[in-house]
């Protein structure tokens, strides 16, 4: 099972996301069969699941599966574990992807503050969330909170990550578009 969960990831990241989908919720189905509900390796299946579902472009379909995933991970390991704490960035993600975008914000405004807490605002899923944020706010016209948040994500992404790390280049090249959506005229 972990090897098939193994090549459903990399299906994924290949860009056979729909593969993977399948790949994975046969996993999932053996693993809740097999393993306990709180086995560390089924919700890790799941979170991949609910990854792949918004990579095959269903964000709807894998939000639900973060919503249920935030819930059980929180419950077994408490919600401000570092684990959990992705599970939450990654639910605000699905939502933004279903364009759900009052909710995305909602969930990154509130796991934001704690992910600094616990693993610190220089830690790379910390900044995944600003920059997350920083989208979301640019998707609804908040236009001058998402250029601050782009640019503190994009200067600490390239200091602690490297200036050609893709998540980087990615941060740089949303807050180049953000300066030029502020830009008067």
């Amino acid at each position: 099972m972990r090897a098939r969960a193994g090549l459903a990831s990399a299906l994924t990241t290949a860009g056979h996301a729909d593969e993977a989908v399948g790949l994975l919720e046969n996993v999932v189905a053996a693993q809740s069969r097999i393993l306990g509900s709180d086995d560390p390796h089924l919700l890790g299946s799941r979170f991949f699941l609910a990854f792949a579902l918004v990579e095959a472009g269903q964000p709807d379909r894998a939000a639900e599966l973060f919503e249920a995933l935030v819930a059980d991970r929180a419950g077994l390991l408490g919600p401000d574990h570092p684990e959990a704490l992705v599970d939450e960035q990654r639910l605000a993600w699905a939502y933004h992807h279903a364009g759900r975008f009052e909710e995305a914000i909602a969930v990154y405004e509130h796991v934001q503050p704690r992910q600094e807490r616990v693993i610190g605002a220089d830690h790379p899923d910390a900044l995944i969330t600003v920059h997350g944020l920083a989208s979301a706010y640019e998707a609804v016209g908040r236009i001058a909170e998402a250029l601050t948040r782009y640019e503190h994500a994009a200067h600490r992404l390239a200091t602690v990550l490297g200036p050609d790390q893709p998540l980087t280049l990615s941060a740089a090249r949303d807050l180049e578009r953000a300066r030029r959506l502020a830009a008067p005229g």
